[in-house]
């Protein structure tokens, strides 16, 4: 995870902070067992709450605040915690790997990178294919042929883009196999 504290997280969710601000080191199921971690309350709380772990931090509904506060934790105000939460994972805690490509892909041809991609492992990028800036190709991806991507596409494992892929279908017990210029 990367370091981030409740404040940090609070100003990027645009949401108020109220309790301290601490470094967050994990996520977790609420109610919170270890020190330092976040976690998110969809409703309201009606039972007594055990004693916060210290640095504990909790994204949740206005009107579940003031009983959090009480048992001790931080609490970010948030109409939509779980999402909220999400948001948070992907914009500002979930480590980002670096960008480079894999000593597996092949790539050949005129093939164009732009800054900032990340070509997994066992990717083939292959004939006029251009990758634009800030692009991550999960493993064995295949781009070939005449293939363009724009800025900041992400394009998980395994996708064929480009070539005439085939997928196997049944109607009434028949096969067919149809053809594709993209199989995803």
């Amino acid at each position: 995870m990367k370091k981030v504290d409740g404040l940090a997280l609070a100003q990027f969710l645009e949401r108020p902070l109220h309790g301290g601000s601490k470094p967050i080191l994990r996520i977790e199921a609420f109610p919170n067992q270890t020190p330092f971690s976040l976690s998110f309350l969809s409703r309201e709380v009606s039972e007594a709450l055990s004693p916060a772990p210290e640095g504990a931090l909790v994204i949740a509904p206005s009107g579940a605040r003031a009983a959090l506060l009480d048992a001790g934790y931080a609490v970010i105000e948030s109409s939509v915690p779980k999402y909220d939460l999400a948001r948070a994972f992907h914009a500002v805690i979930k480590e980002t790997p670096e960008p480079g490509i894999h000593p597996s892909a092949v790539i050949e041809g005129p093939v164009k990178l732009g800054e900032g991609v990340i070509i997994g492992p066992g990717c083939v990028l292959q004939g006029r294919v251009e990758v634009g800036d800030g692009c991550r190709l999960g493993a064995h991806v295949c781009l070939l042929n005449d293939v363009t991507l724009g800025k900041e596409v992400r394009i998980l494992n395994g996708a064929l883009i480009g070539e005439d892929a085939t997928r196997i279908s049944q109607i009434d017990h028949k096969y067919f196999v149809e053809w594709s210029s993209f199989l995803v």
